[in-house]
């Protein structure tokens, strides 16, 4: 018989560097951050997805359709939208923090949350299609658009299951459903457009898009383990728009000093002049994805370190500051840059005129990537009303300049581009110029404007 003794056993085979790596995050995170991150991961393909493929679809929608045809789908989908926001009502961030806290309590918190955006919708569509017939008289065919575009405010009704969805941190099934929406309705946009079809067909899949994922999404809830028996109570119906309420303002002010700008432009000025801001408008818009994405991200790190040391919490909310300014900067610059010279070539020769709106709109890219970051710090300082204040100021500013500059100083849809970004500049800024507890925030972003010099001095002094 051979000597076994003699024999050495075979040495375990060692794990390659994607194991050793997968080994070392899972030892040093708990399942609960491993699950928080997953979660992230999932809502931030979802948001770059979504878009990536809607921005895709929309260069040729705008190149093939034209400026005056755009413009009429643009009015009215701004009309639609701004509807959107008033029916949200402000309740994701509260479904969320409800069903977190008291999830025996989902159904009565979901039914209610449902119930109050139904009607809230019902009282939108009740305002925005009216609004078209007022704003647009004689214009049969925004008109419709609009009435058939309308039924998607209803979608937000089912968005409450998104909430469900984020405070159990599986948002997977969201990210999945609503990229598989996007992928149909641009597929049927594609189809749409090589057909020739009327421009009702595009506002109908607006529509269908919105409605479809949360139809999906209300099937998939019903295939779960976890659902409960939604119930309305009017008690908690009181309860979550008491604390909503902040939320539904800004939401509302925020998207009017976002969309107004298009509706003025077609009233004063009409439908290809519309279309020509839109695809302005458009190709800055893009690029917004990018600090929606990250700064969804780095929310629960920040919310966590707030309370944990101050101090600390203070020096990351300047580094997220001075990474979103520093990437702002110079996106914008290059969008103006490639928007100036390839807008033509993107869109066609008829889209010529939008250049300088382009231009000036790309000057408030750090505007609007500074108000978009400071949400992580507005939700830990619970500076929601005050941000409500600064938004509304905001819309007013921006209709007041609109009225101002495109009919009677005479500078059409630049004008327009003027007004929304001095617009973003106050929504970004004036709270935390006029309230003095703010101010220490305000210093946080005007340094992050000096990011280089301040970085390179700290190098010098080594």
């Amino acid at each position: 018989m051979p000597n076994m003794g003699s024999q050495s056993m075979p040495s375990p085979e060692r794990p390659g560097a994607i194991e050793r790596t997968r080994r070392w995050f899972g030892d040093r995170l708990s399942t609960p951050v491993q699950a928080a991150l997953r979660n992230t991961g999932w809502l931030l393909l979802m948001n770059i997805g979504v878009g990536g493929i809607s921005s895709i679809v929309a260069v040729f929608m705008i190149r093939i359709l034209g400026p005056a045809a755009y413009g009429q789908l643009a009015f009215a989908v701004s009309l639609i939208v701004m509807g959107l926001a008033a029916a949200e009502l402000g309740l994701d961030r509260i479904v969320i923090r409800q069903i977190v806290e008291e999830e025996q309590e989902q159904g009565a918190v979901l039914g209610s949350a449902a119930l109050a955006r139904g009607v809230a919708s019902t009282i939108g569509i009740a305002v925005v299609v009216p609004a078209a017939v007022v704003m647009r008289p004689g214009e049969h065919t925004i008109w419709l658009l609009t009435l058939v575009a309308a039924p998607a405010v209803y979608s937000t009704c089912f968005d409450v299951l998104g909430s469900w969805h984020t405070a159990r941190l599986t948002s997977r099934t969201v990210a999945i459903t609503r990229l598989g929406s996007q992928l149909v309705a641009s597929g049927l946009r594609v189809v749409a457009l090589l057909a020739g079809l009327p421009l009702v067909y595009f506002a109908a899949l607006f529509a269908l898009e919105l409605l479809g994922a949360g139809i999906a999404l209300l099937i998939r809830y019903q295939w779960s383990a976890d659902h409960a028996r939604w119930r309305a109570r009017w008690t908690t119906i009181r309860k979550l728009l008491g604390e909503s309420w902040p939320y539904a303002g800004s939401n509302l002010a925020v998207m009017t000093y976002l969309r107004i700008d298009q509706l003025m432009i077609g009233l004063y000025l009409g439908n290809k002049a519309t279309g020509l801001y839109a695809a302005a408008a458009f190709i800055t818009e893009v690029v917004n994805i990018l600090p929606m994405a990250t700064t969804q991200s780095v929310i629960p790190g920040l919310l966590r370190l707030k309370t944990a040391n101050y101090e600390r919490y203070l020096q990351r909310l300047q580094i997220f500051f001075d990474l979103i300014t520093w990437i702002a900067i110079p996106v914008a610059m290059a969008v103006a840059v490639a928007g100036y010279f390839g807008l033509v070539l993107l869109f066609g020769d008829v889209y010529g005129d939008a250049r300088w709106p382009l231009l000036v709109l790309c000057a408030g890219i750090a505007f609007t990537w500074h108000g978009i970051m400071l949400s992580p710090w507005v939700l830990a300082e619970q500076a929601q009303r005050a941000f409500l204040v600064g938004h509304v100021i905001a819309s007013v500013t921006n209709v007041a300049l609109n009225a101002l500059l495109i009919p009677i100083v005479s500078l059409g849809i630049t004008g327009a581009a003027i007004a929304s970004v001095v617009a973003y500049g106050v929504a970004a800024y004036l709270v935390l110029a006029v309230v003095p507890k703010y101010r220490p925030v305000l210093k946080l972003v005007m340094k992050a404007y000096a990011a280089p010099v301040r970085y390179l001095w700290k190098h010098l002094r080594r």
